[in-house]
């Protein structure tokens, strides 16, 4: 019978004949399926660490490698590659906050994250709305726009308002209270001041509504143009105000005495 020097298949042709079809597994492609490896290991701890369950992963023992796995010019070529591969699994949770690697957020920020998805969808379709919106309302005193288009995208905000942007702001209150203690100086006074600050772009968002401010508006201290005008424009304050947040928030250790 024909020998087979495939590896992992030492011997006889195995079933279907793969030597003859010139199935052959190199060395570099052996080095692939063994970093694809260690990167889901890497993806499956961060999912574990975002989804709340808290498990310290430390690489102490890593199980055997396959036959296949084991040749020696595949340990020869990646055995430095593997260890910087291994690095985030084998350091613990301490060790990469003080590096400045990726931290997992806290759980209780768990429930303020779904909302940075949900404020950029708004603001994208203010913005998508708003170059259709000044193309056919009419402009009147004061910048405010009026027609059925204006009518209609007011009516999309406030119903965006109480859907989104309300309960984003509960969140983030509560959020502040709970997380503040684990944070000290500076960091905890802008974590308190955070929410304050989202109310206030929240009321300047709703008095751009009412007015229906949807005309296209240049501002100064971005130098961008906003489609959506100033209520586009209060939408991206939200929006960085959020992310702002996540990140102050996300240096806290939590609640104290939980």
């Amino acid at each position: 019978m024909e020998r087979c020097e495939t590896v992992g298949f030492r011997g006889t042709s195995p079933p279907g004949n793969l030597c003859g079809m010139g199935l052959e597994l190199r060395t570099s492609r052996r080095c692939w399926v063994l970093f694809v490896a260690v990167a889901v290991c890497c993806l499956l701890r961060r999912a574990d660490v975002a989804l709340g369950r808290g498990r310290q992963w430390r690489c102490t023992a890593l199980p055997p490698l396959p036959t296949w796995l084991k040749a020696p010019e595949l340990a020869q070529i990646s055995k430095r590659h593997l260890l910087i591969g291994l690095l985030p699994l084998a350091l613990p949770r301490e060790s990469l906050a003080e590096d400045g690697l990726q931290r997992p957020l806290p759980p209780r920020l768990l429930t303020v994250t779904p909302y940075v998805d949900k404020v950029k969808r708004l603001r994208e379709v203010t913005h998508e709305s708003g170059e259709l919106v000044n193309l056919i309302s009419t402009q009147v005193k004061g910048g405010g726009l009026m027609g059925g288009g204006a009518d209609a995208l007011k009516e999309r905000l406030e119903r965006g308002k109480a859907e989104v942007l309300q309960p984003l702001l509960d969140e983030l209150s509560a959020a502040a209270l709970e997380l503040a203690p684990g944070l000290e100086g500076p960091q905890r006074q802008r974590l308190q001041e955070l929410p304050v600050l989202l109310k206030g772009h929240l009321l300047e968002l709703t008095d751009a509504v009412d007015k229906r401010l949807f005309s296209q508006y240049s501002s100064k201290s971005t130098g961008k143009v906003y489609e959506g005008g100033r209520a586009e424009r209060e939408l991206e304050e939200v929006e960085e105000t959020l992310q702002e947040f996540l990140q102050v928030a996300g240096q806290s250790n939590g609640p104290v005495g939980k």
